[in-house]
């Protein structure tokens, strides 16, 4: 590591999380996902793969309590204690917490939950774990604590890094707890399960905070699910951006979405020949960002956009993705060579480049038996199928490959993007 800063985007497609690399070598965290309730947390791999000696967090941040941000993320606090952590109002949790246990007693399941097939009640359990670790602690001020509200601002490193947070204001904080309220007051008097969460529930991302970092003339703004109710009302209270133009990296607010992409912001903050967006695909159950009208209104406004999932945002928006890197393929096993051999069509399973002349046209054969059973021995040979017919291994996602990095010198140059092998850039 050397004096630069550095945003890693990790978002294989059903969470996202953001580390920063400070130019003094601290190494902060926002937010957390996981596939499973158990097994190895993707963010902690990552971690661990990318900084060996790496003992703790400068900072741990949870942006909002949604799963795809929040999952788990007591096991990143315990793997890498932090010297401080950055938290969604409400914290403590009160009433948030009361609304997750009526929807877990209920067996009740938030949107979220629902799209990625977690039990009702992991959110709850998550900030619960979470709250138990840090309340005391922070009471006690054993551990500094920063509310994730507007018009916050301070300096890490000595002073040459500056922080920002930038939502939710006042009206929105209220608004959200007025939403948990009511739902709460609903499920408590009546006993009636949910079923329209995503209609009927409270809008958790309207408790979601929009960070900008600075280094030197380096900015990096990491939109979260900040979405644009919350930038309709910081925009009232005039706020001065001109000073913080151009941003150099935007990590883009809610997936993707069009209801992520505040057009004002962007006008103020973005330049169409030097700033370089990310957006994290969620593609689980019924949902499926980026949204196509979402990315038409982002492109014009910067200079490259990349995603840190090629096949999910290819999918949600029918646009071209392109790999930036190829990963180096395996041998094909001589057995699976034989069934080829047998059943041509079996070649439409596997990457392009795998075979001299892939055949084309026809229905796609079902992925044989015996070859999921030989990748499961060897996840290498995973590498040989096409993504959108791979099975998924329990407990296995390498963030690494799903992540999008920029490092950034003091004087505002991009000096490096680095792209997974899943991840993709979008074609010009």
């Amino acid at each position: 590591m050397s004096k630069q800063l550095g945003i890693h985007v990790l978002g294989p497609k059903l969470g996202e999380a953001v580390v920063v690399e400070l130019p003094d070598n601290g190494v902060g965290v926002i937010d957390s996902f996981a596939s499973g309730a158990h097994g190895r947390h993707p963010v902690i791999d990552f971690l661990r793969r990318e900084y060996p000696a790496l003992t703790e967090l400068r900072f741990l941040a949870v942006t909002h309590p949604h799963a795809d941000h929040c999952f788990r993320c007591a096991d990143l606090y315990d793997e890498l204690p932090p010297r401080e952590v950055w938290l969604f109002k409400p914290f403590p949790l009160g009433q948030l917490h009361d609304y997750y246990k009526a929807l877990r007693d209920l067996g009740t399941s938030d949107d979220v939950e629902a799209a990625l097939g977690l039990p009702a009640g992991s959110v709850g359990l998550s900030l619960l774990q979470l709250d138990d670790r840090v309340v005391k602690r922070i009471v006690n001020r054993q551990l500094p604590y920063r509310p994730l509200i507007c018009n916050q601002s301070f300096t890490l490193c000595g002073g040459t890094v500056k922080v920002h947070f930038l939502t939710p204001g006042n009206r929105q904080q209220i608004r959200y707890q007025n939403q948990v309220n009511t739902v709460l007051k609903s499920i408590t008097e009546d006993g009636r399960t949910i079923t329209d969460l995503a209609s009927r529930g409270p809008d958790h991302n309207l408790a979601s905070t929009g960070i900008l970092i600075e280094y030197g003339r380096a900015r990096a703004f990491l939109l979260a699910d900040a979405v644009n109710d919350l930038w309709d009302e910081w925009f009232e209270s005039s706020p001065v951006t001109t000073n913080w133009r151009p941003v150099q990296f935007i990590k883009a607010a809610h997936h993707g979405s069009v209801n992520g992409h505040h057009s004002r912001l962007y006008s103020e903050i973005a330049d169409p020949k030097a700033t370089i967006a990310v957006v994290t695909p969620f593609k689980q159950g019924n949902v499926h960002l980026p949204e196509t009208l979402g990315i038409q209104a982002l492109q014009p406004t910067v200079k490259e956009v990349y995603c840190t999932n090629r096949t999910s945002a290819t999918a949600s928006t029918s646009m071209t993705w392109n790999a930036v890197r190829q990963r180096p393929l395996p041998s094909i096993p001589h057995d699976w060579m034989k069934r080829i051999a047998r059943a041509p069509t079996l070649g439409m399973l596997l990457d392009p480049r795998a075979l001299a002349s892939a055949p084309s046209g026809g229905r796609t054969p079902a992925l044989p038996a015996d070859w999921i059973g030989d990748a499961t021995k060897n996840r290498d040979l995973w590498h040989l199928i096409r993504p959108e017919y791979r099975h998924p291994v329990p407990g296995l996602v390498p963030a690494h490959d799903y992540a999008v990095s920029a490092f950034l010198d003091k004087k505002g140059n991009v000096k490096e993007v680095r792209v997974g092998y899943e991840a993709g850039k979008l074609e010009s």
